[in-house]
């Protein structure tokens, strides 16, 4: 299974009002390969992001198809991972679009 996601991010904002100007994202995706051996798609995506300035606090959410869940942080670098998962049939081989916002 091959699976492409577009990234939307906007200008971001965290709990501590902190702003994320020119949002600068790197992103690897990484997928379930044999269809047979599983009964679920996981695909999981690690991203980078940097910003303009000094906005390292930023929690994220990550929505895929109306699912919304949290984006997980290292707590030492800019590096950010989510994973989603479903019945194959939910989540055939295609491109998806996944979405982040933060806080507010």
């Amino acid at each position: 299974m091959i699976f492409n996601v577009l990234l939307i991010f906007s200008v971001i904002y965290s709990v501590t009002a902190t702003t994320c100007n020119n949002p600068q994202v790197e992103h690897n995706t990484y997928s379930t390969k044999e269809a047979l051996l599983s009964s679920r798609t996981v695909f999981v995506t690690d991203i980078t992001l940097k910003c303009d300035g000094q906005a390292t606090k930023i929690n994220l959410y990550a929505e895929l198809n109306g699912h919304i869940t949290l984006v997980g942080k290292d707590t030492e670098t800019d590096k950010y991972q989510v994973t989603f998962e479903d019945h194959h049939r939910k989540l055939p081989a295609n491109n998806y679009l996944l979405k982040f916002y933060n806080e507010d």
